[in-house]
């Protein structure tokens, strides 16, 4: 954990430098915090999905305080305020943790769902209104690639799907070169404005369609491989809204910008965090790319973690080595985290700094989480 949450401030500190966010608001300012302290603070609230009150008193407890050299403890009040001022500032940090890893063509997904801002139920909607009604819901639209979030869309009152779509897509900084989504998505003038940009369209089409000719076309041949990859959307919708909570707590349409902001930041940057681990994870199913002399130093059970070019990771990975043959066996490790064994260039040796095909993207990763 100690390893993620100082990653992680290094991330936010240099995503933030980038954006040229002010070390004071005011050259008269009391200069107790500086705001970049303020930033980092609000994603690790948005994280543990903590109240600003319990916030504030879990604060205290935990490393995080000497991690960013804190000088005293903010109340709530003062992060609720930051907040609503760093919102330009979190959503341009957002999408600038995604944009190195992204490559020159990638399929991207968009999907909408739906937040709840009064936390009230059909039964009593029904009884204090006399219908059943979707009003105290917000609609919140998502372009996603893999699991990280690229752009997103807020809205409080009713607006058409693909409307909103266009609406995100002025902010998108890197445009995929195929979208794929659901139904609400087979519209023939929706697929002739992404082909006028040069991107693919694909959606499934209705039943008893005839119309269109890119239609036809997808109705003919669906490329249903590609088109399966919108999971990735269902997915992250499921993330975000069980890590960070299905409502939005603010009141003030910029107090809920400001929250999403900060929970798609949140998401993010932990996504990245968690990128290395996996393609960490994929490497080591390749024994051949491993030294002899570091497979017999595996001991059964013991917890540890590879470590390529002086990149540190958590030891998530157990590795098992049998006695009678030089396969390795890879499977999570349960428990606690316990403490990890780095091990630098030398002890790989020259064939580990080799990517295998199932991680084509880990010197990619390994050169951007290790700045």
């Amino acid at each position: 954990m100690a390893v993620d949450w100082k990653r992680g401030i290094r991330l936010l500190r240099k995503q933030f430098r980038k954006l040229g966010l002010p070390d004071y608001w005011h050259k008269n300012s009391p200069h107790t915090y500086q705001v970049w302290q303020h930033g980092v603070m609000l994603v690790f609230l948005r994280r543990y999905a903590l109240p600003y009150t319990e916030f504030v008193e879990w604060l205290p407890n935990t490393k995080l305080p000497e991690y960013m050299r804190l000088s005293a403890i903010p109340d709530e009040g003062t992060l609720c305020k930051e907040e609503k001022r760093l919102l330009p500032f979190l959503e341009a940090a957002a999408i600038l943790l995604v944009l190195p890893l992204l490559p020159d063509a990638f399929v991207a997904g968009a999907d909408m769902t739906g937040l709840q801002t009064k936390r009230a139920s059909p039964y009593y909607i029904k009884r204090v209104m006399g219908s059943y009604s979707r009003r105290g819901f917000a609609r919140l639209l998502f372009v996603v690639w893999k699991f990280y979030i690229l752009v997103w869309e807020l809205r409080l009152l009713p607006k058409d799907e693909l409307k909103m779509l266009k609406s995100a897509w002025k902010k998108l900084k890197k445009k995929p070169s195929t979208l794929v989504y659901d139904k609400k998505g087979d519209s023939e003038p929706h697929h002739e404005w992404l082909e006028q940009q040069g991107i693919r369209s694909i959606a499934p089409v209705r039943k008893g369609a005839r119309r269109g000719k890119r239609r036809r076309e997808l109705m003919k041949s669906f490329p249903q491989k590609t088109y399966n990859k919108r999971n990735w959307n269902e997915n992250t919708n499921y993330r975000f809204k069980n890590r960070y909570g299905d409502s939005l707590k603010a009141y003030t349409v910029k107090g809920r910008r400001a929250e999403v902001a900060t929970k798609v930041l949140a998401q993010n940057l932990w996504t990245r965090l968690k990128a290395i681990i996996t393609e960490l994870f994929n490497m080591t199913q390749h024994s051949e790319y491993l030294n002899t002399a570091l497979k017999n130093s595996f001991l059964f059970g013991c917890r540890s973690v590879l470590v390529a070019c002086g990149t540190v990771a958590r030891p998530f990975i157990r590795l098992r080595a049998n006695k009678s043959s030089t396969k390795m066996q890879n499977s999570l490790g349960p428990g606690s985290i316990q403490p990890f064994f780095a091990m630098g260039k030398k002890a790989l040796g020259e064939k580990a700094t080799k990517v295998p095909a199932a991680a084509p993207h880990f010197l990619i990763l390994a050169k951007s989480l290790n700045s």
